[in-house]
């Protein structure tokens, strides 16, 4: 696939390692939540423990970059389930994906919009009666409106020129994992992809301090337990925003990974696995389907297309369902096809826009080692039916062009007969993808009634202690930084850095001691405090690992692959570790007084042996 260090390399394999740790947990995560009733087979499977015959073929499922809900909410089309109010032209769509904002003096702000609710679901109902039940567009955050796993960051000249387009589908999960392997190795890599063939005047120099979690009271980095080392600030300086400096000594800006909160690996897995299970709807309304499913985000060309794509692959079979490896998200390359010089354009002889689409890292093809043969899927280089595996992406004049003298700029590129003023109009013509790999099921699933639908109001608050499951587990002294800062955004929201965290499991060893906090829905955080207990196998408690809830408060913050921000508990909890625990994955409850154990969340905690290296 791709190594970020030499292969063989001690680095490389605790990196391999610990992301198979964690693709099989969130793989675990994905499968219980596809169970659909208890008792009743899932069509998901985790392959890991399912065998895959040799020859077995991966399907692509792919879809346009272009964030579909800025048009479906704001154009003057619309889409053909709304009507709405504000009739923006394509110029204004485009000028607001790549900046936030729009207008001639770029003051024009994200509107609000109706919340998807009750029978109406997938209809949208713009009547000002209901204005109270609207909310403000989001996903929110820097760039959190790209949210069809591809997000970009533009640099421009003096006189607004494109200079400079970083395309990404890398998912946050994989950057924090590399950090907690090698700090350093995270910030040589930001500095050599985003200085990837540009001009020495253009190039930018980062340091580790610029990637560093620093606490907001104190602004000094803050220790993760797990390594010992500074904590990683995913919206940091190089990676936050859709806008790109460079030059006159105030660089900054740049796009690594994904920051909407919605774009999780994570939350991919999930997505797949809650749609296997089939409904008593028709499944060829893509629409109507995700809102009888209550799976990913309505209206986005990614969440309902990839639902759909998996839910009709078990019914054709019937088959079994999971993403295949390498588990992933892919930038196809673009078709240009219609794209020209404008005439008088100093370009070399020859000399063609695609020349301008730089693959900085991924990989143009891959062999599937199930089949022997490379992944299929569209290939608009050579149209040979090979599908593209992408992770960053540069549009740009190359420098060697600069060199010699060529005075250009991507805005001399013609797309559709337009000049290229905008990101957006690349990704019009640039596809996300990735792969699933269907198996054999030999029974035939059953039909669920459609999941309920939130009701027009929002429900009263309980009045004793729900049924909670835990959502996120983190050290205490991280939690508390990530959800104490503010993350910048141009929405009129306010949104805390812990929706930008991910979901990957507490690594802590034997015999140790810590504060963690863990995050929980739905909401309860009276006295007195549930306990919190732990299991190996998801049904017996372990009681070589302690929990004791120390405090419990209200949060509301965007639990990490989610679009919006929710209320939830965060419970403080003190977590004792036996020295005689065993080693792996734990499972975890959140059980009142007259509740049973229900370990609902799998692999929110690891624990690991005292020799074994921090991987």
């Amino acid at each position: 696939m791709w190594n970020d260090f030499p292969p063989g390399s001690p680095q490389q394999l605790a990196l391999d390692t610990q992301w198979d740790i964690n693709v099989e947990s969130w793989i675990r995560q994905a499968y219980v939540a596809s169970i659909p009733v208890p008792g009743d087979p899932t069509y998901f499977y985790d392959p890991s423990q399912t065998p895959i015959p040799q020859g077995t073929a991966a399907v692509q499922v792919t879809w346009p970059a272009w964030p579909n809900r800025i048009d479906f909410y704001l154009s003057a089309s619309g889409g053909d389930l709304a009507a709405n109010p504000y009739g923006w032209s394509h110029d204004q769509l485009l000028q607001l994906a790549d900046t936030g904002f729009a207008g001639p003096n770029q003051t024009l702000p994200f509107p609000p919009i109706p919340a998807v609710w009750g029978l109406q679901c997938p209809a949208i109902d713009w009547d000002p009666q209901y204005m109270t039940l609207w909310k403000t567009f989001g996903p929110w955050g820097p760039r959190g409106w790209l949210d069809e796993y591809c997000e970009w960051s533009v640099a421009r000249d003096d006189h607004g020129n494109v200079l400079r387009i970083d395309f990404v589908c890398e998912n946050p999960e994989y950057w924090y994992t590399l950090w907690s392997i090698d700090p350093e190795a995270v910030r040589a890599i930001y500095e050599s992809t985003l200085n990837f063939d540009v001009p020495a005047a253009r190039a930018i120099s980062v340091v580790l301090d610029d990637l560093y979690l620093l606490d907001p009271s104190s602004g000094q980095p803050v220790i993760d337990p797990s390594t010992g080392r500074p904590g990683y600030n995913p919206l940091n300086k190089w990676n936050a925003g859709p806008i790109s400096i460079r030059g006159g000594g105030q660089s900054s800006g740049g796009a690594m990974h994904l920051t909407a909160t919605p774009n999780t690996l994570q939350t991919e897995l999930g997505l797949a696995s809650t749609a296997t299970v089939q409904r008593q709807i028709d499944n060829t309304q893509t629409q109507a389907l995700i809102c009888c499913s209550q799976y990913g985000q309505i209206f986005r060309n990614s969440d309902p297309h990839i639902g759909q794509s998996v839910n009709q692959a078990v019914s054709a079979g019937p088959n079994l369902v999971c993403l295949a490896n390498p588990v992933g998200l892919y930038i196809q390359v673009p078709d240009m096809t219609n794209w020209i010089w404008r005439d008088g354009a100093d370009v070399p002889d020859g000399a063609q826009p695609s020349d301008c689409w730089q693959i900085v890292r991924g990989n143009l093809k891959l062999t599937d080692p199930v089949t022997n043969q490379p992944f299929p899927g569209e290939d608009y280089i050579n149209g040979d039916g090979v599908g593209n595996f992408v992770l960053h992406a540069v549009m740009q004049i190359p420098k060697a062009w600069l060199e010699a003298g060529n005075s250009v700029t991507l805005s001399d590129i013609l797309v559709d007969t337009v000049p290229l003023k905008w990101a957006g109009q690349v990704a019009n013509h640039t596809k996300v993808g990735l792969y699933a790999r269907p198996l054999p099921a030999g029974t035939t699933p059953k039909q669920y009634p459609c999941q309920g639908l939130p009701p027009l109001q929002p429900p009263p608050p309980p009045t004793s202690p729900p049924s909670q499951t835990a959502n996120q587990l983190l050290y205490a002294n991280l939690w508390n930084v990530y959800y104490n800062t503010s993350e910048p955004t141009p929405q009129p929201a306010q949104q805390t850095l812990a929706s930008n965290t991910v979901i990957i499991a507490v690594r802590a060893r034997q015999g140790s001691s810590s504060t963690m906090v863990v995050t929980a829905s739905p909401p309860w955080s009276q006295q007195p405090y549930p306990q919190i207990q732990f299991s190996i196998d998801g049904t017996n408690v372990d009681a070589s690992v302690i929990a004791t809830v120390t405090n419990a408060e209200s949060v509301t913050y965007a639990v990490p692959g989610n679009s919006y921000p929710s209320e939830n508990t965060a419970f403080t909890i003190d977590v004792e570790i036996s020295p005689d625990a065993a080693p792996g994955m734990r499972w975890m409850s959140i059980a009142y007084s007259g509740q049973s154990p229900n370990f609902a969340m799998p692999s929110l905690l690891l624990v690991l042996a005292p020799e074994a290296p921090n991987a």
